[in-house]
């Protein structure tokens, strides 16, 4: 099983945006606060989802591990099918957020595009979330539970523009 994309291998899409479907937002998972250089920069990473066509399909098989040490004791490394596109998800500023410059530098290049995947049974995993950007920080802590794999972000350029470094 290849352990990840060949970007060679991967050919240019053409995209339309359609509909905005989701806003993804940071979170601390079991009150698990990173190191605090970590925290300056993820706190300020929300992601605007819209919906894209044509739904291209990517059709690889990968094999993902967890990388949060939250999850990692959890949920095993396991194969999964990537399928169709259904998403672009790019970095989007809420009102009230003052994001540093060198955060800026960074978070602006982060464009993620989801798949629809398939992957064997994986543990149910309960979980507390408690929002970490500053503008939805005052939120009440919430339980969540995992309870399965559904669609992996992957990291994208637009138009060929990579990010700098």
């Amino acid at each position: 099983m290849p352990q990840g994309l060949r970007v060679q291998s991967l050919p240019r899409t053409q995209i339309f945006l359609n509909t905005p479907q989701q806003l993804c937002v940071p979170v601390i998972k079991n009150n698990v606060l990173p190191p605090a250089e970590v925290l300056s920069l993820v706190r300020h990473i929300d992601l605007k989802c819209y919906a894209i066509t044509p739904n291209t399909s990517l059709n690889q098989q990968l094999s993902l591990r967890q990388l949060n040490p939250v999850l990692t004791p959890i949920i095993p490394t396991h194969g999964a099918q990537v399928l169709t596109a259904r998403r672009l998800c790019v970095p989007v500023q809420k009102a009230g957020d003052v994001i540093p410059d060198e955060v800026l530098k960074i978070v602006r290049w982060i464009d993620l595009e989801k798949f629809d995947l398939v992957t064997p049974a994986l543990p149910t995993v309960s979980l507390t979330l408690r929002h970490i950007n500053p503008v939805l920080a005052g939120l009440p802590i919430e339980p969540a539970v995992l309870s399965g794999a559904g669609q992996p972000a992957l990291p994208v350029a637009k138009h060929g523009n990579f990010p700098p470094g």
